[in-house]
């Protein structure tokens, strides 16, 4: 027999091997394809195929079509029930009654799923750690400061950023022209933040544009929430891109890179103990803090303070500016916390303190209303319990679902919000239904629960309070008559569909085009 009339078994030609290949995807495609459907411990939770089998599913709806996966969840739960699988290794559960099992109780570990870390674009950071017990290390040196009695040291900042706004407001009512409600609200809790942080006020209330295209870049920024959660490395970019790239990059872009730099460039001058800097603000505490050095690290702090000032600035902000649209379109509900903070504040040229407005029934039940209508957070929460399953009970069905640990369990504000049962007529603004009903407060989600409850809470309440009440101490809703002897606040082209939520970014997106809640100041 000829030596060449038979190959060696060994060698393959390149289609061959590339057939081989492609045969071996399509067997382990396959695999788990059967894997996910019918061998998995999530196989018996009701949901669509497509979910079970790829994450891709919720990637077409988050990426593609652009934060629309929580209303698609939302339809899952009325096809299927109150508990449903969203990714092969997740479910989502609309019960608020099953919260506490989602987040945790005292003593139960709870990790973040990796999805909710990355899309923070912040790795390192507290708030992106996905480990229980890494995160409670690194969060320890921060809960000092934002305990209600340090924010109440916090006041005096706060009051003093206030005084500029209502400077601002005054100035307003020069040129009658339309302004936006967010980015005079950015620049307050900006203010108070970097202060707070860093030592280093950012002044953005001094500024003639109040640091407008820095808060638009911000919120931009969260259109890459979806992206990042999926595609994790994008978080490392601003600090790869070589200096001599970025002349070349446009405007916008720079502008962000110089906003990133700025904040590094506050942890590094702390560290270097330069006096610019007021030495008892949160980062100089967490320098000197007993954290080991590997989490001291320039890289790791810069991370914390790029959270610290974006989640301080926007979520405040946003709050704000939706609660002054519902107070200037409902006459009567502004008419009933004017009573109330005339009571409370005899001289309205002061500026009031917490105590003197915190506790007041009708504002609270205000901001309660907004939190509930309008969420500070719109994604889906999720949370790992890794040393225990845990069982759903379907009371409706009376099923039980064991949701095995390592499996990630969702839960999302705005869809418990919107519960009918919980509250009657969801959509509309009853600020009433939490003065009627006290134990609504129990179905709340606004700042999540357990270990990972947000940590600003206090600060953001503070906020809240003081600057409501401040403004509608002195301001009243314009009623078009052009008698009114003192000074009004008149929306501009501001109607509910530039406050409600239209896409998931992380935080609410409004409906697109949207120019957010601008007023006229007269």
């Amino acid at each position: 027999m000829a030596p060449n009339e038979f190959r060696d078994a060994n060698s393959f030609s390149f289609t061959e091997a590339v057939v081989l290949i492609l045969a071996i995807l399509i067997f382990y495609q396959s695999s788990c394809i059967v894997y996910h459907i019918f061998l998995s411990p999530l196989s018996t939770i009701p949901g669509p195929t497509i979910a079970a089998i790829t994450p891709l599913y919720g990637f077409y709806h988050d990426v593609i079509r652009g934060g629309q996966y929580i209303w698609v969840i939302e339809e899952m739960h009325k096809c299927y029930g109150p508990i449903v699988r969203i990714r092969p290794d997740a479910v989502h559960i609309n019960e608020i009654s099953f919260a506490d099992q989602i987040f945790g109780t005292a003593g139960e570990r709870r990790d973040k799923s990796q999805l909710n870390c990355s899309a923070l674009m912040a790795p390192g950071a507290f708030i992106s750690t996905s480990k229980h017990d890494v995160h409670r290390r690194r969060r320890a040196p921060f809960s000092s400061f934002f305990s209600k009695q340090s924010i109440r040291r916090l006041e005096p900042i706060i009051q003093q950023c206030l005084r500029k706004l209502l400077s601002r407001l005054d100035d307003y009512r020069l040129s009658r022209k339309p302004h936006s409600a967010k980015v005079l609200f950015a620049a307050l809790t900006s203010d108070v933040i970097t202060e707070y942080a860093f030592g280093y006020c950012w002044n953005s209330l001094d500024i003639g544009d109040l640091n407008e295209q820095i808060f638009t870049l911000l919120n931009k920024s969260l259109l890459l929430w979806h992206v990042s959660a999926y595609i994790p490395f994008l978080a490392f970019l601003p600090g790869i891109v070589p200096k001599y790239f970025a002349a070349w990059l446009p405007s916008s872009m720079k502008l962000t890179l110089s906003y990133f730099e700025k904040i590094r460039q506050h942890v590094i001058d702390i560290k270097a103990g330069k006096p610019d800097y007021g030495s008892t603000s949160i980062m100089h505490s967490v320098i000197n803090s007993n954290l080991p050095e590997f989490e001291k690290t320039t890289e790791r702090l810069f991370r914390e303070g790029q959270i610290l000032v974006g989640a301080g600035t926007d979520t405040t902000a946003t709050t704000l500016a939706k609660l002054v649209y519902h107070l200037l379109e409902n006459p009567r509900i502004l008419a009933k916390l004017k009573e109330e903070l005339k009571l409370a504040i005899p001289d309205a040229d002061t500026i009031p303190t917490n105590s003197q407005v915190e506790k007041l029934p009708y504002l609270n039940a205000l901001i309660k209303e907004c939190l509930r209508l309008h969420p500070v957070a719109s994604f889906c929460r999720e949370r790992i319990a890794p040393d225990q399953d845990i069982s759903f009970v379907d009371a409706s069905q009376k099923k039980e679902y064991i949701i095995p640990r390592g499996t990630s369990m969702g839960i999302t504000a705005v869809l418990i919000s919107r519960n009918a049962d919980i509250f009657p007529s969801p959509n509309d603004f009853i600020p009433e239904r939490f003065l009627e009903h006290p134990l609504l407060d129990r179905y709340s989600l606004a700042w999540s629960r357990g270990s990972r409850i947000c940590i600003g809470q206090n600060i953001a309440y503070s906020e809240l309070y003081l600057t409501i009440a401040c403004i509608f101490r002195t301001y009243d809703a314009y009623d078009g008559t052009g008698t009114q002897k003192g000074p009004t606040l008149e929306l501009f082209e501001t109607t509910r569909e530039d406050v409600d939520t239209y896409f998931d970014y992380g935080v609410p997106f409004s409906k697109p085009g949207s120019k957010g809640v601008r007023v006229i100041v007269r």
